[in-house]
């Protein structure tokens, strides 16, 4: 059985019963674990309609179009995007209410990226159609502009993979991407023979995320990765005997969003 046979028996054994999918094979789906599966079955060419999925997702958004928070509300409206599927209420006014800027500084320490909560509200206007006004896209653009670190890279402080490529990928989305090669430079300096990318330049190890987030990172600062066969390797070696992937080599239990970032990082390494 060939690894995407595999990675579809896996997301397959996760679907509950009303619809929702959970990674460790419980009853208690939630939307970031649907979406992550439905994305998965979307890279892999595999029909992804089903109703009671939608349904599932549907019901994270109460009556006023607002929803408990924005990752739920990211998770379900992106999966039903996938599913060809319409919200039951328009989530535009909810998004815009969403959209602005903040104080890096009270992002909890523990948080992987200071930017995930713009890159994915940026993200899902950019998906959804919804317009920005130029003066808010200025706004976003000079708050992330603001974030790049002393080394090249983005983040706070000083700069790590993860948040560079979330930071190019916002400027992109906006059409003011930088044209100084310090961000391009520090994704070099990023890559690693043993691990394919890590998060910080000269530090180990690295994860399936970090493969992930540098194989996007490429995209948008150009050039081709200098250790494609090792990220191919690690990638590949990470997938344990449930056919889904774990965050690194050294074993783990799998679950979606690894095996996503597992997917979509083997479809790009076609690429190169």
């Amino acid at each position: 059985m060939n690894w995407q046979k595999r990675v579809h028996r896996y997301v397959r054994d996760r679907r509950c019963r009303e619809g929702g999918y959970c990674f460790y094979r419980l009853e208690e789906p939630n939307s970031s674990d649907t979406y992550w599966a439905l994305a998965i079955l979307h890279r892999l060419g595999l029909r992804v309609q089903d109703e009671d999925t939608a349904r599932y997702l549907q019901s994270f958004q109460r009556v006023d179009g607002w929803f408990e928070n924005f990752q739920i509300a990211y998770f379900a409206l992106k999966g039903l995007q996938l599913l060809n599927s319409a919200p039951s209420y328009a989530p535009s006014s909810y998004l815009m209410d969403q959209l602005h800027v903040y104080d890096v500084q009270l992002v909890p320490a523990g948080e992987a990226s200071i930017f995930k909560h713009m890159y994915l509200l940026v993200d899902m206007c950019v998906s959804l159609g919804i317009a920005l006004r130029p003066s808010v896209q200025k706004q976003i653009a000079a708050f992330v502009l603001n974030q790049q670190a002393p080394d090249g890279g983005f983040g706070r402080n000083y700069g790590t993979l993860i948040e560079t490529a979330q930071a190019l990928a916002i400027l992109q989305w906006l059409n003011n991407f930088p044209e100084e090669r310090l961000a391009t430079d520090f994704v070099s300096r990023c890559e690693n023979p043993l691990f394919g990318f890590v998060n910080v330049p000269r530090t180990m190890p690295g994860y399936i995320e970090h493969i992930y987030w540098g194989l996007q990172a490429r995209r948008f600062a150009g050039g081709k990765p200098v250790y494609p066969e090792t990220c191919m390797e690690v990638v590949m070696m990470s997938q344990n005997l449930t056919g889904g992937f774990s965050r690194t080599t050294y074993g783990g239990i799998a679950n979606l969003e690894n095996t996503f970032f597992a997917v979509e990082s083997l479809e790009y390494l076609k690429i190169w």
